[in-house]
């Protein structure tokens, strides 16, 4: 490839959400184990319905109150991040900035109004495309990330992804 790749992106406060998702820990294994204790919590009073005295189902429900305590932590953690995220979205001007890319066999050239960096294909060690963006990560777990949509011609960008990164994923 001797044409750069360029384009320009500017970013929503969506998108900085679908980042911070990515990088977060997906922590899937305690959501499962939060929904297991939130459905036996609910049926709770059904399995108590075949003792000889039955509790009242308030009884059954507050004597079980404990079984909520990861699914209540969980879900202040969701809406916490959500409150951050938009926080730091208001916040940090230069996040929101529009951005303009030229990517080529060097490297990515990123310019804004506040701005401007290089970074050598040799400094990215991951490379993802999910849920409708390109996540390019370098070893300082930083990343530079913007939707497929604003890329004029993916497959090139895949191809030169492909040869200059070493570990990418879901690039189709």
């Amino acid at each position: 490839m001797n044409t750069p790749i360029q384009f320009t992106d500017s970013p929503t406060l969506e998108g900085f959400r679908t980042l911070n998702s990515h990088v977060q820990p997906k922590m899937r294994s305690l959501r499962v184990v939060a929904a297991l204790l939130t459905l036996i919590f609910l049926l709770f009073p059904l399995m108590t319905r075949s003792q000889p005295h039955p509790p009242t189902l308030f009884q059954a429900y507050t004597s079980q109150l404990g079984l909520l305590i990861l699914p209540g932590i969980l879900i202040c953690l969701y809406i916490l991040t959500h409150y951050t995220i938009k926080k730091r979205w208001n916040a940090a001007k230069e996040i929101r900035e529009e951005r303009v890319y030229c990517i080529d066999e060097r490297g990515i050239q990123v310019t804004a109004a506040s701005f401007n960096g290089f970074l050598e294909w040799s400094l990215f060690t991951h490379v993802e495309m999910n849920k409708g963006y390109f996540f390019l990560r370098t070893a300082q777990n930083q990343y530079y990330y913007f939707p497929t949509s604003a890329v004029p011609n993916q497959q090139n960008l895949i191809e030169l992804i492909r040869r200059k990164v070493a570990k990418t994923k879901n690039l189709k």
